[in-house]
């Protein structure tokens, strides 16, 4: 495939730059790697031209087209499949490492261009707000163009998704990890019950026995003090 950097200024005229040639994809991992660099250039190329076409469209009082989007969207699709392809091929862990390198200039990329094109829409609904007769040029907007936007929609839906059941999964080990941690601390709250409950259980009858006896010698006492008292008294009255 080819990755043609071609873009119209705002003054009309046509920008264009030399096309890098992609080779095909074959199942070498370094031909892949050297595919994934040139497409990476490819991308800051393309990436810079966009950013000063927005940067542009600032000052421009009209909109002009410009087939930027389309060629970056086609581009980070290109490096996602030779990421894919990279990914299966993975034997050390120097490749894994590799990989996840461009897996993270990738990630890089789209944010830019995430960021770029939502500033680009800004600016267009901004000079549609202040001038309804301000269009975007649908003629230059091909049918390619528009299948490309909707798997650039669909694209990010899915990567959205993913993020989603990642975290999910994350979450759902962190929730597992303090069940099983609760579950410990409740087994060795029940082991330590188990050895504490009886002592306790026996304080408690020696508490009870003690009390039992207390209140028998009390009553010893107090039926002896009784008795002694009547006798005292029947003593003092026959005398």
């Amino acid at each position: 495939s080819k990755g043609i950097n071609f873009s119209r200024s705002l003054s009309g005229s046509w920008d264009l730059t030399p096309p890098i040639e992609v080779e095909p994809a074959v199942d070498s991992p370094a031909s892949l790697r050297a595919t994934a660099r040139k497409l990476e250039a490819s991308l800051d190329s393309l990436q810079e031209q966009h950013c000063e076409y927005v940067h542009q469209l600032k000052e421009a009082t009209d909109v002009t087209s410009s087939s930027l989007t389309t060629e970056i969207s086609l581009a980070l699709e290109e490096l996602a499949k030779v990421i894919d392809q990279m990914n299966a091929s993975i034997n050390t862990k120097k490749d894994q490492h590799l990989v996840q390198a461009h897996k993270d200039k990738l990630k890089e990329h789209r944010t830019i261009f995430q960021r770029t094109k939502r500033r680009e829409d800004e600016i267009i609904e901004r000079m549609q707000l202040l001038n309804p007769f301000v269009e975007r040029d649908e003629e230059d907007r091909t049918r390619l163009d528009i299948l490309v936007d909707e798997k650039i929609s669909m694209s990010y839906s899915h990567a959205h998704a993913d993020d989603f059941l990642e975290h999910g999964s994350r979450l759902n080990s962190v929730l597992s990890e303090q069940t099983r941690n609760l579950a410990s601390g409740v087994g060795k709250l029940r082991d330590l019950a188990k050895g504490t409950l009886p002592e306790v259980d026996m304080t408690m009858k020696a508490i009870k026995r003690r009390k039992v006896r207390n209140m028998i010698i009390l009553g010893v006492f107090t039926s002896s003090l009784v008795i002694l008292l009547i006798i005292y008294a029947n003593y003092i009255k026959s005398t």
